[in-house]
């Protein structure tokens, strides 16, 4: 209000002069407003000209377009890889041979016909069959492929053999065979020995003995060293322990693991037969409790009315005061073990030393005979290990 009041008494107190400058810059102002307000409704009117001028722009997606790139990247693709593929296998690709070619009529689909392509590629040969089905309408024609099959692969697999009842029976008669003949009378025996062997591979395989015909034969420590131990050779091998010639079917582990000449060949289970000729059980060890193929040169052949030189050892532990070496021949009427000599040990004496006995007769049972240390060593030592190599379960 102060300001207006101030302009107003300098307005009167002004000479006439002042007033017309004042007036004329006032127009002078009001002239460059003009203008620069005609200047800027010239350019907006350009501008709206311009604008209205375009057309608007949708832009539309090209499927063709988008198609074809797809395929490419595809092809692309495709030989890297394939490239790739061809490199790594090294596999030159099978030439093919067409043979044949065969078109026939096929009455059972309208319209349709068969034909039989026959060739060859490297590794045998490929027969592929089409049915072509043709519908002819004013839009499209369309065939069809029914079936194709090929008797031969560009890639076989390779799978691990399975060995089959005649590759076995074939492999155990070459065996035996290398000590002995198989006549007729011999073969129903060694072809029981398949059965066993083929049932007793597949129980350690499975580490179970259910429902097995051997089951309650085989030994639980020969199924875990067929399945928990390394460098072990668990399998089977061919003996005449008594000179009959029929040979004992052996059950076995080569641990040589560094155990010592005395666990190398380690015998579970003996098969052998009786005057009747039929299979059966002659020995069955475990943990503690092994046998083994003999030889002593000092005993007597004749000895029983069994006239042969091999014997059976058999060697275990109860605890660390009760021990065995147990030593039979077989007998061949009964097709069983006969004790030919034993030296055991059962309990300490008065001065802490192992109690020794030696008998021919029963052990644990029959102990008439108190022996010293150095004539059970002497006795043990006359009979020695016969090395085993047995062959491998498969």
């Amino acid at each position: 209000m102060n300001n207006k009041k101030k302009i107003i008494r300098t307005l009167r107190k002004a000479d006439k002069a002042s007033v017309e400058k004042l007036l004329a810059e006032e127009k002078k102002k009001n002239e460059i407003f003009e203008k620069a307000q005609r200047k800027a409704n010239i350019i907006e009117e350009d501008y709206t000209d311009a604008v209205k001028g375009v057309e608007k722009y949708e832009r539309r997606i090209n499927m063709t377009r988008i198609a074809s790139i797809a395929a490419a990247i595809a092809v692309i693709i495709g030989a890297i890889g394939g490239g790739h593929f061809i490199k790594k296998n090294k596999q030159q690709i099978p030439q093919v041979e067409l043979h044949e070619v065969t078109t026939s009529s096929d009455t059972s689909t309208p319209g349709g016909a068969v034909t039989t392509v026959t060739g060859k590629k490297s590794g045998g040969t490929f027969t592929t069959t089409v049915t072509a089905v043709t519908e002819t309408t004013a839009a499209e024609t369309s065939i069809t492929t029914v079936s194709q099959t090929e008797a031969v692969s560009e890639n076989p697999t390779e799978t691990t053999p399975v060995q089959t009842e005649d590759s076995l029976k074939a492999e155990v008669f070459a065996a035996i065979e290398e000590n002995s003949q198989i006549g007729d009378a011999t073969a129903p025996i060694y072809e029981t020995y398949v059965e066993i062997i083929r049932e007793y591979g597949e129980m350690i395989k499975a580490q179970d003995t259910s429902g097995r015909k051997y089951g309650d034969d085989i030994s639980t420590e020969l199924i875990i060293a067929g399945n928990s131990y390394e460098n072990l050779n668990v399998g089977y091998a061919f003996y005449d322990v008594n000179e009959d010639g029929v040979q004992e079917l052996l059950i076995g582990v080569n641990y040589d693991n560094g155990s010592g000449p005395a666990f190398e060949s380690t015998i579970y289970n003996i098969y052998t037969v009786n005057s009747n000729k039929e299979v059966v059980l002659l020995a069955s060890g475990g943990a503690r409790n092994r046998y083994y193929i003999c030889t002593n040169t000092t005993a007597d052949r004749l000895k029983d009315q069994m006239q042969h030189g091999a014997f059976i050892g058999n060697e275990g532990t109860g605890s660390a005061t009760v021990t065995f070496s147990s030593f039979y021949r077989v007998s061949l009427q009964t097709g069983s073990l006969r004790l030919i000599d034993c030296v055991f040990t059962d309990g300490l004496d008065e001065n802490n030393e192992l109690i020794t006995y030696y008998t021919n007769e029963e052990p644990f049972t029959d102990k008439s005979t108190m022996i010293s240390q150095d004539e059970a060593q002497k006795i043990i030592e006359g009979y020695r290990h016969y090395d085993i190599r047995f062959i491998p379960f498969k």
